[in-house]
């Protein structure tokens, strides 16, 4: 597919890393990818705390960190998001996110291969 290798590698562990992260101890992350006519679908599932709707809404804005109460991860920043969605915008995809506070999150990640807008800095 036609990218920026060192973003789309970026982007893709931004997403594992909080997949694994905001995990249950021991719980899989499961990495899908298929090709759908000219697109890639990669998807990334966690079975860990989720989120709530009014996260779920801001999770793509910089510096948020959302309700921190059931966080078994790291302190972060609240840039790997909006850094992934900022990669996935400069490729022409689009990336959606759902989770349920308990449940987990997943984050569907939707790539055309031939569509390459710009470069990032």
């Amino acid at each position: 597919m036609l990218g920026d290798r060192d973003r789309l590698h970026q982007l893709f562990m931004i997403l594992l890393d909080n997949a694994v992260c905001h995990s249950e101890t021991k719980a899989p992350v499961v990495l899908l990818s298929s090709v759908q006519g000219d697109r890639v679908k990669v998807t990334v599932a966690d079975r860990g705390v989720g989120m709530g709707d009014n996260d779920l809404a801001n999770v793509f804005r910089r510096f948020y960190r959302g309700d921190r109460t059931n966080e078994h991860g790291p302190d972060g920043a609240g840039l790997g998001l909006p850094i992934a969605k900022a990669i996935v915008d400069a490729h022409g995809g689009a990336i959606e996110m759902e989770s349920t506070r308990g449940s987990g999150t997943t984050v569907h990640v939707l790539l055309d291969m031939f569509r390459y807008q710009r470069a990032l800095a």
